[in-house]
């Protein structure tokens, strides 16, 4: 495989995603835009969710959002399927929509790579080759997490399906699967590899977003917010405050770990004031162009 034709990709998507966006921010319209979207309930993008409504961003943006928390296997499905206005896809998943005839457009940034490859502290492995042929849990394949990760890892030389014995299942089976001892690794998803990590019981071989950034120097283009054409078309000033808000909730969380401890408490459920802070470390880097952009180009 050409390793370099999909990340010439993946960095060319999100350069469109960012020239898509002026330097200044939308007016707010007379009266709130209804607009639903789908947010998966839990990690980095559960503590995007949680900003937006402790702050009420939509409304300070004019919007009246309707949010479907789901899983992470359902937010492709419900996109495709329209059941919502606004949802998330991966590179991959973006271009195979396009092959089958879905007019589907990225118009606002969402994660970077957000997994972890853990093992038990006290396992002999040291690094990922270590792992060759061995048992690693990941998400299902179906799942935008587990397309875009392989496709990161085979842009770095890796190949998951062809290297390793992968076992499947989302987050809570990957969890138990490497708890009891039935794979030697997992990828975890913050928060939940932090927990781990924190509890002194398990360590982190490689972090896909470190192991990225050292390589190409700019962030991996992990996910992003989409709509379908003709509804951008028809609602374009409900996507450019819907842009603005998304980019005011990261800046929010990077001006304000306070809310990001918040959360790591009230919702993550941590307990410790070391795993707070490795929560907060760790998922204020998870969110893609932390810095104000804007609203979408007419």
């Amino acid at each position: 495989m050409n390793v370099k034709k999909p990340a010439l990709i993946i960095v060319g998507i999100a350069v469109l995603i960012g020239i898509a966006f002026w330097a200044w921010p939308a007016k707010k319209p007379p009266e709130p835009k209804k607009v639903s979207a789908t947010f998966v309930a839990t990690g980095a993008e559960g503590l995007l969710k949680y900003v937006i409504e402790q702050l009420k961003l939509d409304k300070q943006h004019g919007l009246d959002l309707t949010i479907q928390a789901v899983e992470p296997g359902e937010v492709a499905r419900r996109t495709i399927a329209r059941e919502v206005d606004v949802g998330a896809l991966s590179p991959i998943e973006l271009v195979q929509s396009q092959q089958a005839g879905r007019d589907i457009r990225a118009f606002a940034p969402l994660l970077t790579a957000i997994h972890g490859l853990l093992v038990k502290t006290n396992s002999k492995y040291r690094t990922i080759d270590d792992l060759k042929g061995k048992k690693i849990a990941v998400l299902p394949k179906a799942t935008a997490g587990y397309q875009s990760m392989a496709l990161e890892l085979k842009i770095l030389g890796i190949d998951l399906e062809k290297e390793f014995s992968l076992t499947f299942g989302g987050i809570p089976d990957t969890l138990s699967f490497l708890k009891a001892g039935e794979v030697d690794a997992a990828f975890l998803p913050d928060p939940v590899a932090a927990q781990l990590i924190v509890s002194g019981q398990y360590r982190e071989l490689l972090n896909l977003a470190d192991l990225w950034k050292e390589k190409y120097n700019i962030p991996y283009f992990f996910n992003a917010r989409v709509a379908y054409a003709d509804w951008i078309a028809a609602n374009l000033d409900t996507a450019e405050h819907f842009a603005a808000m998304r980019i005011e909730a990261s800046k929010q969380i990077k001006d304000h770990p306070e809310i990001v401890a918040k959360y790591a408490r009230e919702v993550v459920g941590a307990k410790t004031e070391a795993e707070v802070n490795f929560i907060v470390e760790r998922l204020s880097k998870a969110l893609l162009f932390p810095a104000p952009f804007g609203t979408i180009s007419r």
